[in-house]
């Protein structure tokens, strides 16, 4: 199966209660309802049994094809609502005798549960329809129609549901357009760094692992994009650079 990019962003959730989404191509998926303190070992303890989870080869869990470390939190490496992981994880007979795979107790952290709660999987094409509705709203309207209440955001909510065939609230839209804006203040971070490079190609930053350990150390929330790619950097450009900009000048004054 191999490494397995998610091709999803990650949402915040300040309560670290959240759902993420775990793929397998050998055992189906879930839906499973964590805590950011949950560690992967918990993850993984939830859908596999003991004897499973200790046996060879190792079950693997990947976000963005990074392999997750079993004593690590979801927390460690970003993952939060609506984060999509892939399992690693081949068919398993112990002693040729069909065993009854049962989740395994969680101690000392909220306990995972599996759920049947119904979430849409986000897309790098979602993020490409919602950015292509913002950008063609700020040209055409101005950056004021992007403000909470506004009634662009009726529209929009409109015209991506029927483009993706999904039903989401202008709240829920307007929560991926916060998350845009963090997402591009963090990159930017990346990208004028003095001791980093941007990779125009694939649109990640190259840094020392020295250099990166000690970026991270003062803004934890970058960890993720140590080689997550950011495909629509020039959007989100387009969205947020004339803002950042103006309240440069507002401040100086």
């Amino acid at each position: 199966m191999g490494c397995a990019d998610s091709g999803s962003p990650v949402r915040s959730n300040p309560d670290g209660e959240m759902k993420i989404f775990v793929q397998s191509e050998s055992r189906g998926s879930y839906v499973l309802e964590v805590d950011s303190s949950n560690t992967i070992r918990d993850v993984l303890a939830t859908i596999l049994s003991t004897k499973r989870l200790e046996s060879e080869p190792e079950p693997v869990l990947y976000f963005n094809g990074q392999k997750l470390e079993m004593a690590e939190s979801l927390a460690a490496y970003g993952i939060q609502d609506c984060s999509v992981l892939q399992l690693e994880c081949t068919l398993w007979i112990y002693h040729c005798v069909i065993v009854s795979e049962k989740p395994n107790p969680i101690l000392g952290r909220k306990k995972i549960r599996i759920t049947g709660w119904p979430f849409t999987i986000w897309e790098e094409e979602h993020d490409k329809v919602l950015l292509g509705l913002l950008v063609e709203q700020i040209r055409n309207g101005g950056r004021e129609s992007l403000d909470v209440g506004k009634d662009s955001w009726s529209d929009m909510a409109a015209r991506f549901n029927e483009s993706t065939g999904f039903k989401y609230t202008e709240k829920q839209l307007h929560e991926h357009f916060n998350f845009y804006e963090r997402e591009y203040q963090i990159v930017n971070s990346i990208r004028n760094h003095q001791k980093f490079s941007w990779d125009h190609h694939r649109q990640v930053g190259i840094a020392t692992d020295a250099d990166w350990k000690e970026f991270v150390m003062e803004k934890f929330e970058a960890r993720p994009y140590r080689r997550r790619p950011v495909p629509y950097i020039d959007l989100l450009e387009i969205l947020f650079a004339d803002k950042k900009e103006s309240e440069i000048v507002v401040s100086n004054e």
